[in-house]
């Protein structure tokens, strides 16, 4: 970007820290009051922080941008599985949109059962229209329990559109939540540097460390 090489070391040098070793090494996370005022984004952290027991309407729109061309978007959600609410063209209608999936109020006989999705597409209607207009959208609804705790990723999948910025940072839980989900020190320790012993190296294997439960490990390969 800018006509800069992305060069490993270079970046390396300014020491930026993954944001879930941050919280996971200071205990502070993003201030979910400052976040409400904002629409739900902390402008400091720039994080969209969300507490467990809340359920999240995210909804994408597609916006024409400075040359007022509109593009496809594979929207991918890291760490879970949303319930996939559908797209369409024109302006996201949150009335509309619960109406159609039930009809007759949650727990009806006509609901629709949406369909769970890491990636979904965010559509292109047309290919232009004038500069900066947002036509189109595809929303999605997550729940927050203590499964899905973490800083989690949520960009679109075209790598030169996630380069140009289209990556999004979300805080689910708190940072007491995220410290009590994850081993204590020293048996993370391979994971907070650049380099540790997690990521191995040539002639050195990786050391990870499992911390699921042996109940799991079963389910996951039956």
């Amino acid at each position: 970007q800018n006509n800069q090489p992305w060069q490993e070391n270079v970046q390396a040098a300014h020491h930026q820290v993954p944001y879930l070793v941050q919280v996971y090494l200071t205990g502070q996370g993003p201030d979910y009051d400052l976040a409400l005022r904002n629409g739900g984004f902390d402008p400091v952290s720039r994080v969209f922080p969300a507490k467990v027991g809340e359920v999240l309407d995210i909804v994408w729109i597609s916006n024409s941008g400075v040359t007022g061309g509109f593009d496809f978007h594979p929207m991918h959600m890291h760490g879970w599985h949303g319930w996939d609410l559908g797209a369409a063209d024109g302006t996201y209608d949150p009335v509309a949109n619960e109406q159609r999936h039930f009809p007759g109020g949650p727990g009806g006989s006509n609901d629709s059962v949406p369909l769970r999705r890491d990636t979904t597409i965010l559509y292109r209607y047309r290919k232009s229209g004038a500069p900066h207009t947002s036509e189109g959208w595809r929303a999605w609804r997550i729940r927050i329990t203590e499964e899905v705790v973490g800083a989690w990723m949520m960009h679109c999948h075209i790598a030169q559109h996630a380069v140009m910025g289209m990556n999004t940072v979300w805080m689910f839980g708190g940072a007491d939540d995220l410290r009590r989900k994850f081993p204590e020190l020293p048996y993370v320790k391979g994971y907070l540097e650049f380099g540790g012993s997690a990521y191995g190296r040539e002639g050195k294997h990786p050391e990870v460390f499992h911390y699921w439960d042996e109940k799991e490990n079963k389910d996951d390969k039956t």
